[in-house]
Parts: structure tokens; C-alpha cells; sequence
């Protein structure tokens, strides 16, 4: 360590900045005890002000510790003493994180989540891009010359990150915890779907889950026989299997046998088809850039107005009314790889205006409206009564490609 760049006496590390137990009652309970509320108020001010000190003195004590080698060995395990943490901030914020379904367990998982909820109550602003890059790098950078290591590792990374973002996704909307005693079954039925390409939305899940324990006919599907029913003009006893399959063997069959005719019997393959495009288009539209024009910005005014022309878009004076007419056309075009369906069209008349697509009024309601959750658009099969009627015919156009 080149000594001149740590300076031991930027900060005092016998000062105070933790809340004594006097302002941690007066925080938790309004007493201010035997001093006035002002003085206490200052006194937590105080502190509040002090916490980035306190974090640079976590950086100093852990990389100097790291630097001597007192990371690690018989006597210190910092790792798996983490996991031990007490996690308090769940516990104050007005609104509780929604901890769906499918949120990964683990220790590990509820530190980075702790972490992750410190950084929010200090910023609440949108989260920082920035912010969430330098600690991925932080923590699998690797020198140059190990480009291929790091670039391997970034690969497996973010192919974890985006089945957890899929398990987030679907699960949007839905109860945290569902305690119906059915948890294993739902388990098991979103493996299935999953397993024939269709996403595993709450809507179906239920759908399915729903046919498998009813009592009579729902009515969504055609009533037919089991297959291993005896048929009754046989003159003989039909042979048995050689050995009865297990309960869970036939729970998974059913399942499969359920969602077969689902696919079959109901527009399911074309809706998921659908949900995925809008879901893939609602996340890539905010990522899209043509020479400076922001599209999702252009989207988003249309959706707000309803049609535009071209100098209504604040950013035509600034881009140029060239770049913007083609970030447009990139969004309006049949074979654009900026969306998966054209969301826009341009009327030329007298005065040109841009508006929505049916498919592109879609988007935006997935875009705007659902926060990029698509599993609103299974109620179209699911539960058509509870989808706006506006809605449903957007659907229906796009289903029947008008």
C-alpha cells in the first residue's frame, strides 16, 4: 500500500456516530426523557449527518483489514457472521417491499436486500444505473488482462439475474404468500408451463390449480373421459397396468392433461405470445436511442395526447425533425428490431400525426399503467368478465391482427 494515500487522520475514529440509547427511544417512541425535544432533535440531526462517516469508516476498517490478512482464518468469519444480522428496515417503511412467490431464499439474499433498501431510504430517488454497475463490477471485476474471466463471469451473471427478474415479473400483482395449503401444486404447475414454453403467469397458475380441484364442470374446457378409463363396450375386463403410478405421477399428469387443453381449447399459445412480445418491448423501448431522440419520451407523449404531430415532440427542436421522424418510423415498422409489432402509425393528410397501433396502446398500458407487467392480459382468457371493455377489444384486435 502506497502509504501517501491513506491519510489515518481524515476522520476520528473514537468520535461518536452511532445513536446512543437515549436517541434511539427518542426516535422509536417521540420521548424526549428528561431533555427539551428540540435538544434531542439536534442531537439525531447530528447523527443523520455523520452516517457517510460512518460508512467511510466501514470502507477504511474493512480494506485495511483485508490489507493485513485479518479477513479470514479460524477465529474470523465475517461471511457467515452476516447472515446473523438483524434485518430493521423491512420493518419501518410506509410501504412494505412486496416478497413474492418466487423470491430466491437465502441468507444471502436478505443481506443484499437490506443493503440494497439502506441505499433507498438515503436516495429515493429512481435508482441510480450507475449505482448498480459499479457494485456488480465491484464485485467480479478483474484486471485487463483477465478480460475473458471477468467477461465469463458477467455472462452467468446476468443470466441468473434475468430468471430472477422473470420470477419478479410474473409474480407482480400477486399475494406475497400465498397460504392456501396449495403452494407445492403451484410449484409444480409453473415447472409445467414453463416446460412447454408458456410463462408462468398467477392468472393461469390459478386457472389450472382451479380445474384441478373443482368438484363439477367448470365450463372452460370440453368434458372427456380419462384415458385410463375402462371403456364400457369391452366384452372383457381391460389389463391393468403392471404397476399403478405413484399419487405424484398422477398429479403431474392431470396437470399436463390440464394445460394441454388449454393450449388447445383457448387462444393461451397466442395470448403468452402476446404478453411476452409487449413485456419484451415494455423493458426495450426504454433502453432505444437514435441520435439523441429518446423514444420511450416520443411513446409516452402519444399515449398522452392521443396522436401528435411531429413539432409537438419536445425533442424535435433539439434533435432535429429528421431524427425524430426516424426514431418514429423505428417504432412503426413491420420489420423494426426495435419492437416486436409496430406500435405507431403515421396518418399523412394534410397534416401528418402519429398515434397508437391497437398493439401499440397495449404497450402502453403495460408500459405506464402495469409498470411492464404483462399478467393482466391473461384475464383476457381467464376472467374476460373483469377486462375493460376497451381493453378486450384491443386485445382482440391484436389476436385477430387488425
Amino acid at each position: 500500500m502506497v502509504e501517501h494515500l491513506w491519510d489515518l487522520s481524515e476522520t476520528d475514529a473514537d468520535e461518536q456516530r452511532v445513536l446512543s440509547q437515549k436517541e434511539r427511544e427518542f426516535l422509536m417512541t417521540g420521548d424526549s426523557g428528561t431533555y427539551t425535544y428540540a435538544e434531542m432533535e439536534r442531537r439525531v440531526a447530528t447523527k443523520a449527518a455523520k452516517l457517510s462517516d460512518r460508512i467511510q469508516q466501514l470502507i477504511d476498517d474493512v480494506s485495511l483489514l483485508y490489507y493485513r490478512g485479518n479477513l479470514s482464518g479460524e477465529d474470523v468469519q465475517v461471511w457467515e457472521d452476516l447472515s446473523t444480522i438483524n434485518n430493521r428496515s423491512r420493518d419501518v417503511r410506509d410501504s412494505p417491499v412486496a416478497r413474492t412467490t418466487h423470491q430466491i431464499p437465502g441468507d444471502e439474499t436478505d443481506l443484499g436486500f437490506e443493503l440494497g433498501t439502506l441505499i433507498r431510504m438515503i436516495h429515493e430517488e429512481p435508482v441510480p444505473a450507475n449505482l448498480v454497475w459499479g457494485t456488480i463490477v465491484g464485485l467480479i471485476g478483474e484486471p485487463s488482462e483477465e478480460w475473458e474471466r471477468e467477461a465469463g463471469r458477467l455472462v452467468d451473471l446476468f443470466d441468473q439475474l434475468e430468471d430472477y427478474y422473470e420470477w419478479r415479473l410474473v409474480s407482480a400483482g400477486t399475494q406475497a404468500h400465498e397460504d392456501d395449503g396449495f403452494q407445492e401444486e403451484r410449484d409444480e404447475i409453473r415447472e409445467i408451463l414453463r416446460e412447454h414454453e408458456f410463462a408462468p403467469a398467477p392468472p393461469v397458475v390459478d386457472a389450472i390449480l382451479e380445474e384441478y380441484t373443482k368438484s363439477g364442470p367448470s365450463g372452460r374446457f370440453e368434458t372427456t373421459k380419462k384415458s385410463w378409463q375402462a371403456d364400457p363396450s369391452q366384452t372383457e375386463h381391460p389389463t391393468p397396468p403392471d404397476e399403478m403410478p405413484s399419487e405424484a405421477e398422477m398429479r403431474r399428469t392431470t396437470f399436463e392433461t390440464i394445460i394441454s387443453k388449454f393450449a388447445d381449447q383457448t387462444s393461451l399459445p397466442a395470448v403468452d405470445r402476446l404478453a411476452k412480445d409487449l413485456r419484451e418491448d415494455a423493458i426495450r423501448i426504454q433502453n432505444r436511442e437514435w441520435r439523441g431522440v429518446d423514444p420511450d419520451q416520443a411513446f409516452q407523449l402519444v399515449g398522452r395526447k392521443g396522436e401528435a404531430q411531429i413539432q409537438e415532440f419536445e425533442q424535435t427542436e433539439t434533435k432535429g425533425q429528421n431524427n425524430m421522424t426516424t426514431a418514429l418510423r423505428r417504432l412503426s415498422n413491420d420489420d423494426s428490431n426495435w419492437v416486436n409489432r409496430p406500435a405507431l402509425r403515421e396518418n399523412q393528410g394534410e397534416k401528418s400525426l402519429w398515434q397508437f397501433t391497437p398493439y401499440g396502446e397495449l404497450l402502453y398500458e403495460a408500459r405506464i399503467k402495469h409498470n411492464c407487467s404483462t399478467n393482466w392480459i391473461y384475464e383476457f382468457i381467464i376472467n374476460p368478465e373483469q377486462v375493460n371493455e376497451g381493453v378486450y377489444q384491443l386485445i382482440s384486435d391484436v389476436l385477430n391482427g387488425s
